[in-house]
């Protein structure tokens, strides 16, 4: 097709783009578009064509618009997208209220800065946690720091194995670097690693489905180390295991129902976190007034034998006589 064939198709179609537009005014600025109204049978109805007085106005306001929006279409697309990427959006990563079973796989940092396996985990991390993750180049960092025992490589690298990031997804090999870490002497807060082997006697995974088992990990997950200017503290995995044994009780799931101990586990879960255990409340409204107090001395006890608080105790003795707490 020569040029002239293009340049007379190309002003056909503008052409009859300016045309429809007209046609659109011409109806707009008369009555020739308006419903006429009812006629009834034997009655005469005459249209008449009556033009705006700024019909000759639109005439000439049509092709401009028209030549205007045309060569402005790209920009008003540039600052429309532009407007939307600025515009504030709500977070996808919202808090979710863990429940029981649910694993911690927030990959843990090196705890043994002496050892040269602390450098590799927190090359690793970053390999992981990057915006591209490169989960292949992590999981071969962490093997590398597992192999001076490193007690956080050992978890991540449980993590990684059942998530498949970087390997294929084996809960055997996630079991076993989840124990290798839980059972690490280098490893001074082991709480992640206890959880995530309690979640995995509890959801019955590789290992056969042991309630009783899983309540035993929980405890020793329950305990979390606060910050002493050294370790690193893990106290969510802490709050997730009181959780845990406080849905255990409450459910009866593998021990008998005991809303008493469930209401004590989920008081000690408070204790780490106020806004997390909304169940405290709900158990609370449960019990009359001698169970709940028989429930906030199981509290202190458990805190006490277990270590959980940082005065052996997380009731007062008003507190313990009170109907609010």
């Amino acid at each position: 097709m020569n040029r002239s064939k293009l340049a007379l198709l190309f002003f056909v179609m503008i052409n009859s783009l300016l045309i429809n537009g007209c046609a659109s005014v011409i109806a707009r600025n008369t009555n020739l578009g308006a419903t006429p109204p009812a006629v009834y049978p034997g009655a005469a109805y005459d249209i008449a064509v009556i033009p705006s007085p700024l019909f000759p106005l639109a005439l000439i306001d049509l092709p401009l618009s028209f030549v205007a929006d045309t060569f402005m279409l790209p920009v008003d697309i540039y600052h429309s997208a532009k407007r939307s990427s600025n515009a504030p959006q709500e977070s996808v990563l919202k808090e979710k209220q863990s429940k029981t079973g649910d694993m911690y796989l927030t990959n843990m940092e090196s705890q043994n800065f002496k050892s040269d396996g602390a450098s590799l985990v927190k090359q690793g991390n970053d390999f992981y946690t990057s915006t591209y993750p490169n989960y292949a180049k992590a999981f071969e960092l962490y093997e590398q720091a597992a192999k001076f025992n490193d007690a956080a490589a050992q978890f991540n690298l449980g993590n990684a194995n059942y998530l498949g990031r970087g390997t294929p997804i084996n809960y055997e090999a996630a079991y076993n670097w989840y124990l290798k870490s839980a059972n690490s002497i280098d490893n001074d807060d082991p709480s992640p690693s206890n959880l995530n082997l309690g979640n995995m006697y509890y959801n019955g995974l590789y290992v056969k489905k042991d309630d009783l088992k899983a309540i035993d990990w929980y405890l020793k997950a329950s305990k979390c180390r606060h910050h002493d200017g050294h370790s690193v503290t893990y106290c969510d995995s802490a709050l997730q295991a009181r959780m845990s044994l406080g849905d255990i009780y409450y459910n009866g799931t593998g021990v008998a129902k005991d809303s008493k101990t469930a209401y004590a586990w989920y008081s000690l879960a408070n204790y780490l976190n106020e806004q997390r255990v909304p169940q405290k409340e709900k158990v609370r409204k449960e019990l009359s007034h001698d169970d709940l107090i028989e429930a906030k001395l199981t509290a202190n006890k458990l805190a006490a034998k277990y270590g959980l608080a940082y005065l052996g105790s997380i009731f007062t003795d008003s507190q313990i006589e009170s109907d609010l707490y």
